[in-house]
């Protein structure tokens, strides 16, 4: 008989199932266990040879939490404050780093420009990533220290499992083929920073109405963030990254 309040059987379980059965199990579990499942299939996932189809449990643990969070959240003029807070900051920290960003694009094009012996071309990479505050870390279900570094570098306990280091959900790219050369130093045209486009829809339509909600929210709750995960961030962190490209001699003989 199956023990579900062991999570390498339940994991291993679920495993055998397919998508509607599995969203079907779920579905009975709390809050708590689907925390600990994902936590610990994401340990395997880094520690093990699992085949890679598998990593997809992990996402679905996280929906159905985000799920049961969302169904239970409240929208009391505290939270709808904070929420419209931290939708701010996020964008407000991806304008600072995507505009030192274009700084950097802008030097790497003149360097082109001047047929530069090394520069072909370049990319660089924009990631903000969102932690949560201290005190929204829980009980971690009986998983060790180290097991925590392996799986989530001992940061946050989830803020970095809903970030996957295979996909950033906050993140943009500026290389020489994405941009005009011309427009380096205008205004930003990311579509984390695109004014024109309100991401107030869906479950935040009858919420905020006439505010003003950017794609790194929307980005985020796509990515099984939950209302409550999100008013809970206490830290915003961001990382510009830079790749020189050069391409060799074809045909080399």
């Amino acid at each position: 008989m199956l023990n579900k309040d062991n999570p390498k059987e339940l994991l291993d379980f679920l495993l055998t199932l397919s998508s509607d059965y599995i969203y079907d199990e779920l579905g009975k579990l709390s809050i708590e266990t689907l925390e600990n499942l994902a936590c610990r299939h994401s340990i395997y996932l880094r520690v093990e040879a699992i085949p890679r189809e598998s990593r997809i449990l992990v996402q679905q643990i996280l929906c159905e939490r985000a799920v049961k969070l969302n169904k239970n959240f409240e929208w009391n003029q505290e939270n709808k404050t904070r929420f419209l807070l931290i939708n701010d900051k996020l964008t407000s920290v991806f304008k600072s780093a995507y505009e030192e960003g274009l700084s950097v694009a802008n030097e790497l094009e003149k360097r082109m420009q001047n047929n530069d012996i090394f520069i072909k071309d370049y990319e660089i990479e924009i990631i903000v990533m969102p932690y949560f505050k201290c005190m929204y870390k829980d009980d971690l279900g009986g998983i060790s220290c180290e097991e925590l570094e392996i799986a989530f570098n001992c940061d946050n306990r989830f803020a970095f499992l809903l970030c996957e280091p295979d996909y950033y959900p906050i993140n943009d790219v500026i290389n020489h083929s994405s941009i005009n050369p011309s427009s380096i130093g205008n205004e930003c045209v990311s579509i984390f920073l695109d004014t024109s486009l309100n991401w107030n829809i869906q479950r935040l339509a009858d919420v905020f109405p006439n505010n003003y909600i950017g794609y790194a929210i929307y980005s985020l709750l796509n990515h099984n963030w939950s209302f409550k995960d999100i008013i809970n961030i206490g830290k915003i962190w961001a990382d510009v990254k830079v790749t020189h490209q050069h391409y060799t001699i074809k045909n080399i003989c």
